[in-house]
């Protein structure tokens, strides 16, 4: 690896971790397939991460830093439906299926490491916070009704629109990307009162 400033360094490291857990998860990480990914060493990585534990939980916030924290960026110069429709139905629009992929295997290795554990359950609720903000500003401006708690309805959306996303994102699943758009749109309609289209 040639020659970078230190944070260049530690952005490329997150990068190739990124798409190696893209491609394999984070469970089956090594800093030795890594660092043959960056053409560097492994001292490398432990220059800038104590473990690898703890590359894999800066990877996975790096990866929603640059994917889910710039929708909810762009969110908050749209209306709250189009900002909702943002942040719950975006994925077919955006191809974010590195995104999905990478969320699912943060999962899996949240069961078994408690320090991914923490990490993913804080990037959730984070996005609790945001979707329930957009919530409470659609209910503001009446472009949403009142059906239930602003907060109970962002886990109930989150919770709901990710699932049905992830699921069309398997491979040879019967499940197509616009059919999961479309539950995703009718629950949003469902619980906000409010269409989209």
């Amino acid at each position: 690896m040639s020659y970078m400033p230190k944070e260049e360094r530690r952005r490329a490291i997150l990068e190739a971790t990124i798409k190696l857990a893209g491609e394999n998860g984070f469970a089956g990480l090594t800093a030795r397939a890594i660092a043959k990914e960056l053409g560097a060493a492994t001292g490398l990585l432990h220059h800038h991460f104590s473990s690898l534990t703890e590359l894999k939980c800066a990877a996975f916030q790096y990866s929603n830093e640059k994917g889910f924290n710039k929708l909810v960026a762009e969110a908050e110069e749209l209306t709250p439906k189009a900002a909702i429709r943002k942040l719950l139905a975006s994925y077919p629009e955006h191809g974010e299926e590195l995104e999905i992929r990478i969320w699912m295997s943060a999962a899996d290795e949240a069961q078994r490491s408690p320090e991914m554990a923490e990490v993913f359950a804080q990037v959730n609720n984070d996005t609790q916070k945001a979707v329930a903000s957009v919530i409470r500003r659609g209910i503001e401006t009446g472009e949403f009704e009142r059906r239930m708690e602003p907060d109970k309805a962002a886990w109930k959306l989150i919770s709901a629109c990710f699932t049905i996303m992830d699921v069309s994102s398997m491979p040879q699943t019967n499940l197509t990307r616009e059919t999961a758009l479309e539950i995703v749109e009718d629950e949003i309609t469902t619980t906000l009162g409010a269409k989209l289209a």
